[in-house]
């Protein structure tokens, strides 16, 4: 759900980043009070989405988040930032997509955060997507994520989770 993207019938402000940023961080806070102490959550952001994402870890990194599935990922200039730290602080939890021809987020961006970040995964598409994917190769990345979120279910553990939310 994004923030603003209803029809508004009190004619409220434009929202920005920040603004959304809050928004899915309250979501998440939401959700944890909804769901059993012992839920893993996964969060999937694409584009700007996947930089969302990742303000919700910084700000919520006990909440339960077992991945971050960054599609398409516009985050290749956060090096030198605190989300720069954020990101070595949670690559186990990282999952980076990009595409090849992709010019929002060209394929430096995928060599960037393999020098930056070398522990997380981080692929890049062999299936032909394209940044705009929704338009046109959405099923295709679905049974991506899809194989990904299967593969976390897999028991690694004695006690299993309660449930997992993505």
């Amino acid at each position: 759900q994004h923030l603003g993207h209803v029809k508004s019938v009190d004619h409220a402000p434009t929202h920005n980043l920040q603004d959304q940023i809050s928004h899915k961080i309250a979501v998440l806070d939401a959700l944890r009070e909804r769901h059993p102490p012992r839920t893993r959550f996964i969060i999937v952001g694409h584009s700007i989405g996947a930089y969302i994402a990742l303000q919700v870890l910084r700000a919520r990194p006990a909440h339960g988040i077992v991945k971050l599935y960054a599609l398409f990922p516009e985050l290749h200039s956060i090096a030198a930032t605190p989300n720069g730290r954020t990101l070595q602080t949670h690559k186990d939890k990282l999952v980076m997509y990009y595409g090849r021809t992709d010019s929002w987020c060209p394929l430096d961006h995928h060599e960037t955060m393999k020098s930056l970040v070398p522990d997380a995964e981080i692929y890049l598409c062999d299936r032909g997507l394209q940044h705009a994917f929704v338009l046109g190769g959405s099923e295709k990345m679905g049974e991506i994520v899809s194989a990904w979120v299967r593969k976390l279910q897999q028991p690694e553990q004695s006690s299993p989770p309660e449930e997992i939310v993505w």
